[in-house]
């Protein structure tokens, strides 16, 4: 009978060990993946961005993170719904909004790039930085467009 008690109470333990821990291990996961990037160990930072989403999926700042990560692998398409993940779960996370419009803006899908822009204006109606960026992606979206006329 003390066998089971103690054995009981050793799994109560560890569920709530588990229970407690898990935010910490995705935290973990996430300073590795950023670790890695820093030090541009691109495949490695990816891993860990991952394994810390396999933990708390919900982490909008890691989906950002993990899109950077594809990115710099030039994974653009992988990239690209990482940063709609992170947005879908974080409207105010902008750092997300640029990198999408910067991704497919450096992939010259011009429309989709504005699209995003519009979208986010409208979250940041103040932001000077967007209303730039709105301006340069529509300026070389029409000289791309009048370029391909003289073609």
């Amino acid at each position: 009978m003390k066998k089971i008690i103690e054995f009981s109470i050793l799994i109560i333990l560890l569920i709530i060990l588990i229970y407690f821990g898990r935010p910490k291990l995705a935290a973990f996961y996430y300073n590795q993946g950023v670790d890695y990037y820093d030090r541009h160990l691109y495949e490695e930072a990816i891993v860990s961005f991952r394994q810390s989403l396999k933990i708390d999926p919900s982490a909008g700042t890691t989906h950002y993170m993990l899109g950077n990560a594809y990115g710099e692998k030039g994974r653009e398409a992988e990239a690209i719904e990482a940063y709609k993940k992170a947005i879908r779960i974080n409207p105010r996370l902008i750092q997300a909004h640029q990198a999408l419009v910067q991704t497919y803006w450096g992939n010259r899908m011009y429309q989709e790039a504005l699209n995003q822009l519009k979208q986010t204006e409208v979250i940041f109606p103040d932001n000077q930085e967007i209303k730039i960026l709105l301006n340069e992606v529509s300026f070389e979206y029409i000289a791309d467009y009048l370029g391909k006329g003289v073609d």
